[in-house]
């Protein structure tokens, strides 16, 4: 499947959640947010695919073995482990699957109506500690319930690469004899469905047609230094247009471009 851009200077992007809170009450979160309510995995998660295992009224000061449905895209059809240990205080609380293939893609945390969700990086953690509620006055609460979120399946993403060749260096993308026609300057990029997207990684099969290689630049640095990128007119080029793809194994891709947000299911 393939994907023509125009115009040709494109940002792409991941989108994360932005962090709510200053202090992360968690080793290895990437972002954790408040929420209000009987909160569930579901919730966060645009898909059918997500399984939980958790706890109602989680027992203090004791390893916990906890079972959960099979993930899908593993290799066995056994249950799903995981250990938890909550503080005496009931405050703190750390985990471990006991199968490393056993990922854990995000958490909720309860304290009555106040919810904390901990977002951890794609691809999920096999262990995390100090899980807490941030309260008022710099206090945290104690855990009434938790659920572990698991089975998204995502991969963690790798560096993006400074170059995109131009496609007479490339001329077939993912096997499908994808060739440039003559014409303005287009970014060609074939992305599998069923496959996570991250951008123009190594491995990501992107070239751009009808130009020279694209080299990358800092949007945030003034035009004319070193590494910046060139003015809105320079060379004739289009103006830059920011862009966010938005793929991974649900069933949906979107697509943001000049402010709209577009989204597909397949």
């Amino acid at each position: 499947m393939s994907y023509r851009f125009n115009p040709l200077r494109l940002l792409i992007l991941l989108v994360g959640m932005v962090a709510a809170f200053a202090a992360i009450a968690s080793d290895k979160s990437v972002t954790i947010f408040p929420a209000e309510g009987n909160k569930t995995c579901s919730d966060y998660a645009a898909n059918r695919v997500v399984l939980s295992m958790g706890a109602n009224s989680p027992v203090t000061n004791s390893n916990v073995t906890l079972s959960g449905p099979d993930m899908t895209n593993d290799s066995d059809s056994l249950p799903e482990q995981v250990s938890y240990f909550l503080s005496a205080d009931g405050k703190s609380l750390s985990f471990s699957p006991t199968s490393t293939n056993t990922p854990i893609d995000y958490a909720v945390l309860k304290s009555g109506s106040t919810v904390s969700v901990v977002i951890y990086p794609a691809g999920g953690v096999t262990s995390d500690a100090h899980l807490s509620i941030p309260g008022p006055s710099n206090t945290t609460m104690p855990i009434s319930s938790f659920s572990l979120c698991y089975n998204l399946g995502n991969s963690a993403p790798v560096p993006v690469r400074t170059t995109t060749p131009s496609c007479s260096d490339q001329m077939s993308l993912d096997q499908q004899g994808i060739a440039c026609n003559g014409g303005a300057p287009v970014l060609i990029c074939s992305i599998e469905l069923d496959q996570p997207f991250f951008g123009m990684k190594t491995g990501d099969r992107c070239c751009v047609c009808n130009h020279e290689a694209l080299v990358e630049c800092d949007p945030s640095l003034p035009e004319g230094a070193a590494g910046s990128c060139p003015g809105p007119t320079h060379n004739g080029a289009p103006k830059e247009v920011q862009t966010t793809i938005e793929i991974n194994k649900d069933p949906y891709y979107c697509l943001s471009l000049g402010g709209t947000r577009t989204c597909y299911y397949y």
